[in-house]
């Protein structure tokens, strides 16, 4: 008599497959090793995935649609900011839960910065980046619109600006070994970004 299929197989070949992409990236992970790590046989991997490159997808997948709810869950309180103070905490607020949920998440972040240099994997660290950054354009003039930033500015490049800072911002804290002073970073974004942006009677 057959054993009955493990209802979270899947789910533990996710989990497995993570630690490994994040021990020995994308290329040198191995099928059979993210099976072992599961305690599944690698026979049951391919009954949820076709290949380690599908499995990689779905994990990067549900990262995305996780961070985009930490990047949008500010929008409906910016329409409400009355002036540039309670902009700025609103800003604050929200870019704390996004760099605390990034540390959380550092493993995939750091595979997002090593597959962006294969040229089948680009792609899905840059559409992100492009789609945040016409997100941000539209939200600057919005504000530009309710007098709040100053109309002056080229959205389109002040939303560059701010992404490809954050993007870097990214870079640097993988890299760190301890977790950095988030609250710091955001405080120093936040303000440096601000001040340029800020409509000055």
């Amino acid at each position: 008599m057959s054993r009955p299929a493990d209802p979270f197989a899947k789910s533990k070949l996710l989990c497995a497959a993570r630690s490994e992409f994040a021990r020995c990236g994308l290329t040198e992970a191995r099928v059979e090793d993210i099976a072992r790590g599961a305690n599944l046989a690698k026979g049951t991997f391919y009954l949820h995935f076709a290949s380690k490159e599908e499995a990689f997808q779905e994990i990067v997948d549900h990262f995305f649609a996780q961070l985009v709810r930490y990047t949008e869950g500010c929008r409906p309180n910016l329409r409400l900011a009355q002036d540039i103070v309670e902009l700025q905490a609103c800003l604050r607020r929200q870019d704390v839960e996004t760099w605390e949920f990034l540390w959380a998440e550092r493993d995939i972040v750091a595979m997002l910065y090593q597959t962006a240099s294969i040229p089948q994997y680009a792609h899905l660290l840059e559409a992100f980046l492009t789609a945040q950054t016409a997100i941000a354009a539209e939200q600057i003039r919005e504000l530009q619109g309710r007098g709040l930033y100053r109309n002056t500015l080229d959205a389109d490049l002040v939303a560059t600006s701010i992404v490809g800072a954050y993007h870097n911002l990214g870079r640097r804290m993988v890299q760190q070994k301890t977790r950095p002073d988030l609250e710091a970073w955001v405080e120093s974004i936040t303000q440096l970004f601000l001040f340029g942006l800020e409509q000055r009677i």
